[in-house]
């Protein structure tokens, strides 16, 4: 419990100055579906499904930029299929700070249609473990440590529907290890990106904007 809260402490430092700059911003909330692997496992496809869900700061600048922070609860892991012969399962559950760089289509057409309704995205996110299940035929692998913080490149699209609502679809990869292999020679490398593991998540959400505020 100490860990979030000091973690949730530093979120509020880094936002709130970036907040009070702002001229504007826009607030809502998120929740959806993910599915996702861990590269590295041994275990390849998409086979766990999860939860996502939280809430975002939009702070417009330009005519057709914004920058976007969340905060969510995520829900990732692997697991084998019926047919292996052993059975795994991965549960690995985060806190997530994202940062989104979006640029909208506003200056684009379709024959008569206008492309303002269409949203591109790219960033990152510091990515928090609060709780992870890690078992091999229900047995608990005691030897796995998975490391408490990582960091996940994202890149996505946002589609405007009407009233407030719309849909986000984001691919999101791992770029620091969420877990380093150990290795016959020692404890493995945590900058050996051929043997350590990382998360490769489908992310699929609804969006909701609550509304508009101006700083006074």
């Amino acid at each position: 419990m100490k860990r979030i809260q000091k973690f949730l402490a530093v979120i509020a430092i880094l936002v709130m100055p970036t907040m009070a700059m702002a001229q504007s911003f826009n607030g809502g909330l998120i929740a959806g579906g993910v599915i996702s692997q861990v590269n590295g496992d041994g275990y390849g496809g998409f086979h766990q499904a999860g939860f996502t869900g939280g809430g975002f700061i939009n702070l417009p600048f330009g005519q057709c930029s914004a920058v976007q922070m969340e905060l969510k609860y995520s829900m990732f892991g692997s697991h084998s299929t019926v047919t292996d012969e052993k059975q795994y399962k991965l549960r690995l559950n985060y806190i997530e700070l994202p940062v989104m760089y979006q640029y909208s289509l506003t200056k684009l057409r379709a024959g008569q249609q206008s492309l303002s309704f269409i949203t591109l995205e790219i960033g990152l996110s510091l990515d928090y473990l609060i709780y992870y299940i890690d078992e091999t035929d229900g047995i608990p692998n005691t030897n796995a440590k998975w490391l408490p913080f990582s960091a996940t490149g994202n890149v996505g699209v946002h589609f405007n529907i009407s009233h407030g609502f719309g849909v986000n679809i984001r691919y999101m990869n791992s770029i620091l290890p969420i877990r380093v292999n150990k290795t016959e020679q020692g404890t493995g490398n945590y900058w050996d990106y051929r043997n350590n593991y990382f998360n490769i998540v489908l992310q699929a959400t609804v969006t909701y904007t609550i509304g508009a505020s101006k700083n006074k």
